[in-house]
């Protein structure tokens, strides 16, 4: 009875890993900045690939996962790697892949460059602009001015694409997105649409770039 056997000698080269999108939290699913500091990435697979084919991950030169291609991975053509967790900041990622033939690890893919951000902000309190402020005396919170611009101060964890909300009790009235200009000055001046004579109560929240 005949012997077979397969020979393999190809490595195979994997394209750069891929952010998925629901790790992606980013103001768009596309622009690789994520809070997720576990971040999930999809890697193709090409026509040498096979069941048994080792594909790791690395930051740098650190490696933050692994995953053994299984057939169904060859149908959907792609595998899905979760990364150990990551610091805040930049990480370039890349994989390599080591084949069930057992032939010499490949040369890492093209890079994909992801920025983990899981700090929250912490904004001031809104503060109507003097400019707004009609009153007897331009810090008393009175004003006819019906659409008034409040100032609010950014802090160290701020960064441009961060979007400021400002809110009357739980309505929106207002929102902005931080420029490198913004960061510069250390706030964000926000106008208010049209509020009715009366008393209003003006809060900010922030969404930042990272979702």
């Amino acid at each position: 009875e005949a012997l077979k056997v397969d020979i393999d000698t190809t490595s195979d080269g994997l394209a750069a890993p891929d952010l998925q999108s629901d790790s992606d939290t980013g103001v768009s699913n596309t622009d690789n900045i994520t809070s997720d500091n576990t971040p999930t990435v999809d890697v193709a697979l090409d026509a040498n690939s096979n069941v048994g084919d080792v594909i790791t991950l690395y930051d740098g030169d650190t490696k933050v996962g692994e995953h053994t291609v299984t057939q169904a991975d060859l149908d959907a053509g792609k595998v899905s790697i979760t990364s150990s967790e990551l610091s805040d900041g930049n990480h370039t990622l890349t994989t390599t892949v080591k084949d069930a033939a057992g032939n010499k690890e490949s040369a890492k893919s093209e890079a994909i460059t992801i920025d983990i951000d899981t700090k929250s902000e912490n904004l001031g309190a809104a503060d109507l602009q003097s400019d707004s402020d009609t009153g007897v005396s331009d810090t008393d919170n009175i004003t006819s001015d019906k659409t008034p611009t409040v100032d609010v101060a950014l802090d160290g964890n701020s960064n441009v694409g961060d979007t400021i909300t400002l809110y009357d009790g739980d309505t929106e009235v207002g929102t902005h997105t931080v420029t490198q200009a913004d960061l510069d000055a250390g706030k964000v001046s926000i106008t208010s649409d049209e509020l009715s004579d009366g008393n209003h109560t003006l809060t900010t929240t922030v969404k930042d770039a990272a979702g």
